[in-house]
């Protein structure tokens, strides 16, 4: 009985803590303090080789900057750089601000396709 009865104290801090840890990191995140510095990012633009390229490049470079930067993967598949400038300018492709440090453009396999067998690239 006493040892439930100091389990059930253990467990009521815990819950104050958590629940302090909770609203701390909201207030955090929800302020407009210049003191929290936001991480930087690296933007991938590309076609389906890039939003695919989670099982590849794309993963490997999330594993290598793992705490260090995010990772923002705008790949589009069947997307052809035409298309992907359009898509892109009625987008928030490029509304990232200004912590994005490194930019990959991977385009030109919905590019080099022949028309006749994918009629929806346009030259």
């Amino acid at each position: 009985s006493a040892t439930l009865s100091i389990f059930y104290r253990f467990v009521l801090i815990l819950q104050f803590v958590l629940l302090g840890l909770l609203i701390g990191l909201i207030a955090i995140f929800f302020s407009n303090n210049s003191s929290v510095t936001m991480r930087p990012k690296i933007l991938l633009l590309g076609d389906s080789l890039t939003q695919m390229g989670h099982n590849g490049w794309v993963g490997e470079l999330s594993n290598v900057y793992q705490r260090r930067a995010d990772i923002l993967n705008r790949g589009a598949s069947g997307y052809n750089t035409k298309w992907y400038l359009e898509y892109a300018s009625s987008s928030d492709v490029w509304q990232q601000g200004n912590s994005v440090r490194l930019v990959t453009i991977f385009f030109g396999a919905n590019d080099s396709s022949h028309p006749e067998h994918n009629p929806r690239v346009s030259r």
